[in-house]
């Protein structure tokens, strides 16, 4: 596992992290898509943490976790490639 500080991918958009299986943190909330950030180099060969996943395209070839947040708790929905 990761050892040390998580820091916020904010200013630069996507943090890997070398852990095995290795680990990208992307932080979309400043590009209205995330076509032309490299995101998609990664997809197939690392786990991948998105906020603000709503700037993705459709993709459903990959696993989808989804986590939200309410006033009883969260809420997880995991979803399998091909819905």
């Amino acid at each position: 596992g990761h050892e040390g500080p998580v820091r916020s991918p904010t200013f630069n958009l996507l943090q890997s992290f070398d852990t095995e299986p290795p680990v990208l943190h992307a932080d979309l909330y400043r590009v209205a898509s995330a076509e032309g950030t490299g995101l998609e180099d990664y997809l197939d060969t690392h786990i991948v943490l998105v906020e603000w996943p709503d700037r993705l395209p459709e993709d459903e070839s990959h696993w989808r976790v989804t986590i939200s947040f309410t006033e009883g708790g969260r809420h997880a929905v995991i979803e399998q490639p091909g819905g």
